[in-house]
């Protein structure tokens, strides 16, 4: 803005060329941190450009000088692939190695090349600059501090989104709070993200080597925490919040943030490469753990039921000796018929109805076997 205003004060034809070139540069530059910047670029260099060529100082040789400069203001991003090659960075994100990985980060397409602002609520951009001011809003901080105070000494957090993994990060790496505890980004192993040194790479080149995730999960010496995150002073808050603002989406982060690493140990089990006996274990510990968070929240999201039938389901083909089958058809059968009373309009809610008759044949089956073996034991 500053230049601009410089611009349309010069009063010769050296200055407005100096001033055209720096904020051509500085354009580029912008662009560098924050896509948002094309808003104001879009408007300010046609008007550059315009008086320039009524005052006749737009040459080609001054369009391809204004081009070079903004150019030059990109430049930062060449920091991207060499940080990739290089792997000293924490987190990169993306597969900067490739050309493809890196026109994906330059386009943002993950958010949406061209979703610039957005309010799901439908506000007016004037409404959102009226709640702008948020210097009194410690939602956020209290989120990411009522969780890591909840960890347990030397704890292993799985991290995944901005919000809980920027929340926690700031305050773990900058503020120097729970030095005790391990932050692991989920993105790491599930995109092709780049992790930091002494790892290797993931995505269409590499492949990361995260198996020590799983030794984490599967062992008491680890600390690793999938359950005990505590939601004092969030969860009386719900539905209070605007469904577009960060505080409502810390209060949804709070009340999935258990459900997501259930969520993440069952997707490791079903998708990964591993002995039969690892991938037993992985679906034991997603089972237990949607078992105890579907139990504790009565009033939880209708999603859970549908997962929790599932994890069910899983456990019963496992056929292991340590869970009654019985309780694990019920339980299978209650919950998915949960799920399709409150979920109407999923479109595999007739194929749900369709397994649950079969399973419940399934359990009426089990149930006349059990009595038979009772009676002639009796």
């Amino acid at each position: 803005m500053a230049l601009t205003a410089h611009f349309e004060e010069a009063s010769t034809a050296e200055e407005r060329s100096k001033i055209s070139k720096l904020g051509a540069f500085c354009c580029g530059l912008s662009l560098c941190n924050q896509h948002t910047i094309v808003l104001y670029v879009a408007c300010v260099v046609p008007w550059v450009l315009s008086r320039l060529f009524r005052k006749r100082e737009l040459s080609l040789g001054h369009l391809l000088k204004l081009g070079l400069c903004f150019l030059a203001g990109l430049l930062p991003y060449l920091y991207l692939p060499a940080s990739s090659y290089l792997n000293r960075a924490r987190w990169t994100w993306g597969d900067q190695t490739t050309f493809q990985g890196f026109l994906t980060h330059f386009l943002r397409e993950e958010y949406g090349t061209f979703n610039l602002a957005k309010s799901e609520a439908g506000c007016s951009m004037g409404e959102m600059l009226l709640t702008c001011d948020q210097s009194n809003n410690y939602v956020v901080d209290k989120f990411a501090r009522n969780v890591l105070s909840s960890m347990p000494v030397g704890a292993v957090i799985l991290l995944r989104g901005d919000l809980p993994g920027n929340a926690l990060r700031y305050l773990h790496y900058c503020e120097g709070m729970r030095p005790d505890i391990t932050l692991v980004d989920q993105e790491v192993f599930m995109k092709g993200t780049q992790p930091g040194e002494g790892a290797t790479r993931s995505g269409p080149g590499g492949h990361v080597k995260s198996w020590f995730l799983l030794e984490l999960c599967l062992t008491q010496e680890s600390g690793f925490v999938s359950q005990g995150i505590s939601i004092t002073g969030l969860k009386t808050m719900a539905g209070t919040f605007s469904p577009s603002s960060w505080e409502a989406v810390a209060n949804e982060e709070m009340w999935q943030a258990r459900m997501k690493t259930a969520f993440f140990i069952f997707d490791l089990a079903e998708k990964a490469s591993v002995t039969a006996e690892m991938k037993a274990q992985l679906y034991t510990f997603a089972y237990t753990s949607y078992k105890e968070i579907v139990n504790s929240h009565p009033h939880h999201p209708v999603n859970w039921h549908k997962n929790y039938a599932i994890a069910c389901e899983r456990m019963l083909r496992l056929g292991r000796g340590d869970v009654d089958p019985e309780t694990l058809l019920s339980q299978t059968v209650k919950h998915f018929l949960l799920y399709t009373e409150r979920a109407e309009d999923d479109p595999q809610r007739q194929d749900i109805l369709q397994a649950v008759q079969h399973l419940r044949e399934e359990l009426q089956g089990l149930r006349r076997r059990k009595a038979e073996l009772r009676s002639k034991a009796g």
